[in-house]
């Protein structure tokens, strides 16, 4: 079949709001999903990036409670069977101004809510983390997002990089490097 051996593409395009996250998390779900034979786990932690590029890259907008504010191109790589061989994902894009001006109903990156709200005590005093009301960063925006638990989404991350084998070693840098 002439498919397996082009280059095909999906460009996922719209309005804010659209639905384009959501549409494009479903597409790689699918790709994921029908993979044969991927015995090296390779669709699984395909899925399991998801929710870590999330936490790290989308924020609540007046438009979408969970707007991915980068954009990212991820490659797969299959076999002429079909089978899944590899993946890269590019981010670029990001919106930077974010981090430092944010207001109104829209909020800063999702993964400083989660930390603050997830970290454990100790692990919080460590970052010198207090609450999200406390950094201007924070502040300036919207606090919350109606029927999210930033505890519970905190779990969900750490899940999904510990399904890429991120351990404690490694995740100590990022959670000082989010917290600053």
């Amino acid at each position: 079949d002439s498919g397996y051996s082009h280059n095909q593409a999906m460009i996922v395009n719209g309005e804010s709001g659209a639905g384009k996250t959501f549409s494009s998390t479903l597409m790689v779900k699918y790709l994921c999903h029908v993979a044969d034979g991927d015995d090296s786990g390779l669709a699984e932690r395909i899925k399991n990036s998801i929710p870590l590029l999330e936490a790290a890259g989308n924020s609540r907008t007046a438009m979408n409670d969970n707007s991915s504010r980068f954009g990212k191109f991820l490659m797969i790589h299959y076999d002429h069977e079909g089978s899944m061989q590899g993946a890269q994902i590019e981010d670029f894009m990001l919106e930077k101004s974010r981090v430092t001006s944010v207001d109104g109903v829209e909020r800063n990156f999702h993964i400083f809510f989660q930390m603050i709200a997830g970290l454990e005590s100790p692990e919080r005093e460590l970052c010198q983390l207090s609450e999200p009301q406390d950094f201007h960063y924070l502040n300036t925006g919207s606090l919350n997002i109606p029927n999210v638990d930033d505890n519970e989404e905190w779990l969900t991350t750490l899940d999904s990089a510990a399904n890429l084998d991120f351990d404690e070693v490694e995740m100590g840098p990022l959670i000082n490097t989010f917290a600053g």
